[in-house]
């Protein structure tokens, strides 16, 4: 079986590993040999040793070996008793054995322990290269595996959220249907319509989501106004900003007492999407010191939601508005305007 180097380093070249050999010229040279397919390997002189950097290695990494290289005879621990323990911890764990023909009483053992391959001293390269292509295609398939099962398993928990909030949504659209309809032969207005329900349903499902993602607006913000300089802007921080804004509209817009500033911040965004930011330095901080100083009276907005009842909840919507509106007037370039929030969709 003739493999070429360029298909083992395929699999082989981000994998991590552990060699353990007692003989200090051997380990020194053939470490040197073992560097070159991997990402990176530590040495052990015992298998006390060894098994000692195995744990270390977990604790430290949260993640073991990916393959472990070992001599089997060797003073204070032979191989064979490390890769038992070794396989204790991790039943799954990759093992090569390198052996010296006087070692075959300890084949069966090996065996047992269900290593992944052998490799005679003195190392010949045909040898080393048809054990590493098949024991570093296991490994890699093994980890392609499991991100595949991590990834599904993210994408499940984020359909999920997405689910329970439609629901949520539904729910609460439902009950406002319902209480329009049992209305309609007396009109309530609307500053009048009791939302305590749906006011304790956000409370206690989505007010720690959004201070979540108030945390890491207000965050990137400073960013985004420390680094303004001349036409230099830190856009990761300023697309971190906006796709925040845009998670916490998706949140607010599902209740009604939040109507008015759910428009407001959606108005900004579209605007935001569909013209550049002005080049003028100056305005560019005025903006966005009026957008911290929004930020601000958001953070606020936030404490005055966590006591309020419903006949509060909107008294600092006027403030938050009026910093939006005059935002979204700076990027366009107006100067006292009104601009009604809500008079373009977001999507």
């Amino acid at each position: 079986m003739n493999v070429d180097n360029k298909v083992i380093l395929e699999n082989s070249k981000f994998l991590n590993v552990l060699y353990v050999e007692d003989d200090d010229i051997l380990r020194d040279v053939t470490a040197k040999l073992f560097v070159n397919f991997f990402n990176s390997i530590d040495t052990a002189v015992d298998g006390a040793q060894g098994y000692e950097k195995y744990q270390k290695y977990y604790k430290e990494n949260g993640e073991y070996y990916d393959i472990v290289l070992s001599d089997i005879k060797m003073p204070n621990m032979n191989g064979i008793e490390m890769s038992a323990k070794i396989k204790k911890l991790h039943f799954e764990q990759a093992i090569i054995f390198i052996t010296a023909f006087n070692e075959v009483e300890y084949l069966h053992q090996a065996i047992e322990l269900g290593v992944n391959g052998f490799l005679n001293k003195p190392i010949e390269m045909k040898q080393l290269k048809k054990v590493f292509y098949l024991t570093t295609q296991i490994v890699a398939d093994k980890k392609l595996l499991k991100s595949y099962y991590c990834t599904i398993e993210d994408l499940n928990i984020q359909l999920q959220e997405k689910n329970d909030r439609l629901v949520k949504s539904t729910r609460i659209i439902e009950t406002i249907t319902h209480r329009d309809s049992m209305n309609k032969a007396s009109p309530v207005k609307s500053d009048e319509i009791d939302y305590s329900s749906e006011l304790e349903e956000f409370k206690s499902e989505d007010f720690n989501y959004i201070k979540e993602i108030y945390n890491e607006i207000d965050a990137s913000l400073i960013n985004v106004v420390n680094s303004i300089e001349g036409n230099s802007i830190d856009t990761e921080s300023l697309d971190v900003v906006f796709s925040g804004f845009k998670n916490y509209i998706s949140v607010i817009s599902i209740y009604p007492f939040f109507n008015d500033l759910s428009k407001a911040l959606n108005h900004l965004i579209v605007t935001i999407e569909h013209n550049e930011l002005p080049a003028d330095e100056e305005t560019r901080k005025n903006i966005f010191m009026i957008l911290e100083s929004f930020v601000f009276v958001l953070g606020n907005f936030h404490q005055e939601l966590s006591q309020s009842e419903t006949d509060t909840i909107n008294k600092l919507d006027a403030s938050i508005i009026n910093d939006i509106n005059t935002v979204t007037n700076m990027w366009l370039n107006k100067e006292d305007e009104d601009i009604e929030a809500g008079e373009m969709e977001f999507f």
